[in-house]
């Protein structure tokens, strides 16, 4: 084998497999962070979105922000296929505030 002297990652490499394995490991973790800040991206839209749409939803239920939302606001199909508001079907449930 050929002994190489490569700098890779701030250390010194003697073996040419070693350093091409460094480099391949290097870029790995590249295309990970890559990765990872995609994600934290779509992450991010995904959570913008969400809330865009829940303030739609509570816009179109007479309420000007989402926090102020209950249960009366939602409603639930039933077996006869009709539907109650939620406050109805649960009746004992308390908030947790």
């Amino acid at each position: 084998q050929c002994l190489v002297e490569i700098a890779a990652c701030g250390s010194v490499v003697r073996d040419a497999a070693a350093a091409e394995a460094r480099i391949k490991a290097n870029s790995r973790a590249a295309e990970f962070d890559a990765l990872v800040h995609d994600k934290a991206e779509r992450v991010a839209l995904y959570a913008q979105t969400l809330m865009k749409e829940v303030e739609t939803i509570a816009h179109s239920c007479g309420v000007a922000q989402p926090r102020l939302l209950q249960r009366k606001h939602c409603r639930q199909v039933v077996e006869d296929g009709s539907s109650k508001p939620l406050d109805e079907l649960y009746v004992n449930v308390t908030n947790s505030r």
